[in-house]
């Protein structure tokens, strides 16, 4: 096949993608925004990353359905729906698939009456959408109308990576003498609520003197958690690892005792699949996305976003019952090997991608509706 993907060219799970159907044999081009993206298929910055406005997307659109047309593919694939989203329906190509990325549908379309317009515009315009969570699902069926074909897909995990023991001289860097680690491994970006975690830990090294805080990630509040660290008193007992690559964000997952990820919105995380993978059991915000992955008390923990006594607890609940913290563990285990297979979820998608290109006359409806 000939696939043409739309979207950030920085994103781990695009990488992960179009890496998977280049191995298969297909040919892929990508188009998008990002500068030096690092993929391995034939790739055309199609729009500056900043600036321009609404503006920078009609010229996008433009070179976006000029590639298209020169390059010719099969299927048109974009991630997520709004921006990438919007270029892949300007083009006017079929059969187009969306992926919803969660902050697309559950932010910003509440957020700006405007997006949220506009959002029902593509939609309606795409041959499937996909999405990695029911509720996240349930929110595309809501914008795009109840004809639309909309069906669960997981980023997935490449479980054969988790099972390769770490050696010791990373344990040592980044566990130490720790009887307990805690990790997060989350942009340090305000929606994933970083600084909740700081405080929770503060209250809790108090009780876990020999335990460690691993913050895996880089963004725009680096300093700032950082310098809150130091406020708290606990800089010592915090390890600010910045960006790993994937070896190593693999290895910390495998020798941290537990992973906590509260964010304010989210749908179902490729960060919370690898935790999964790597036999942690999780912390984790009560969200719809993240209960249909938890059973509290039987797989993991569900806190209040923001809510940092309900995160002291939960922390403390899991550090107090370590046989238990293991056999959730593995429970998270075989989920992620039944619903979670990077394999199992691109042979899917690989088959729709088929279905779709053999059945794209009858596929679009004739009609979309207005904006």
């Amino acid at each position: 096949m000939r696939i043409g993907y739309i979207g950030d060219g920085h994103s781990v799970h695009n990488h992960f993608m179009t890496d998977w159907f280049q191995r298969q044999g297909h040919a892929v081009l990508f188009l998008t925004d990002t500068s030096d993206p690092g993929l391995t298929c034939e790739v055309r910055v199609v729009a500056p990353r900043q600036g321009g406005g609404p503006f920078r997307h009609f010229l996008a659109a433009i070179r976006t359905r000029r590639w298209i047309q020169l390059w010719k593919p099969e299927i048109v694939h974009a991630h997520n729906v709004t921006g990438y989203g919007y270029w892949g329906a300007l083009s006017g190509f079929s059969p187009l698939i969306l992926t919803a990325w969660g902050s697309d549908l559950n932010i910003l379309t509440r957020q700006r009456p405007v997006v949220r317009r506009i959002v029902r515009w593509c939609l309606r315009r795409a041959a499937l959408i996909t999405a990695d969570a029911a509720a996240l699902a349930a929110t595309a069926r809501e914008l795009a109308g109840g004809q639309s074909d909309i069906r669960i897909l997981q980023w997935g995990v490449d479980l054969a990576q988790f099972n390769n023991p770490v050696d010791e001289d990373f344990r040592q860097k980044y566990r130490g003498n720790a009887e307990w680690v805690f990790l997060s491994t989350r942009r340090l970006r305000p929606i994933y609520n970083i600084d909740v975690i700081l405080r929770a830990y503060a209250q809790i090294v108090e009780r876990f003197p020999n335990s460690r805080l691993v913050v895996v990630g880089d963004d725009e509040q680096g300093d700032t958690l950082q310098e809150l660290a130091k406020n708290l008193g606990i800089a010592e007992r915090v390890m600010f690892t910045g960006w790993l690559d994937r070896p190593d964000l693999i290895r910390m997952l495998l020798l941290s005792d537990v992973f906590i990820s509260v964010p304010s919105s989210d749908s179902t995380a490729l960060s919370l699949l690898e935790a999964f993978a790597a036999r942690l059991p999780v912390i984790v915000s009560d969200l719809p996305a993240n209960r249909e992955w938890i059973e509290p008390g039987g797989n993991g923990l569900l806190v209040t976003p923001r809510d940092v006594d309900s995160l002291v607890w939960a922390m403390a609940e899991v550090a107090h019952n370590p046989s238990q913290a293991r056999q959730w563990g593995e429970i998270n285990r075989r989920i992620v090997e039944e619903r979670g297979d990077q394999e199992k979820e691109m042979r899917k998608l690989e088959q729709w991608y088929r279905d779709l290109i053999q059945n794209k006359n009858s596929t679009i409806p004739a009609t979309y509706g207005s904006c």
